[in-house]
């Protein structure tokens, strides 16, 4: 199973290597990056794919940090 976002970001930093890792609802890890891909559209936009087989149903949040912040991009396994 694989759930997918859209993303946007200033392209300043490499998306792929901000790339944290996934963490449940109660802001445990769950995954690192290892099963997440990163798909670039056009210059600081894209999509996240994470393969997700294996996860009970919820929601997740897809951790991004670099120099300057850190964003979480919420997904949902159904």
């Amino acid at each position: 199973m694989r759930v997918k976002a859209r993303i946007a970001w200033d392209g300043s930093f490499d998306v792929g290597e901000a790339i944290d890792g996934v963490y449940d609802s109660m802001g445990r890890k769950v995954e690192g990056k290892e099963r997440i891909r990163v798909t670039l559209r056009d210059k600081g936009y894209g999509e996240l794919e994470w393969e997700c087989s294996g996860v009970p149903a919820g929601v997740y949040f897809i951790l991004l940090r670099w120099a300057g912040g850190s964003e979480s991009v919420p997904v949902v396994v159904e």
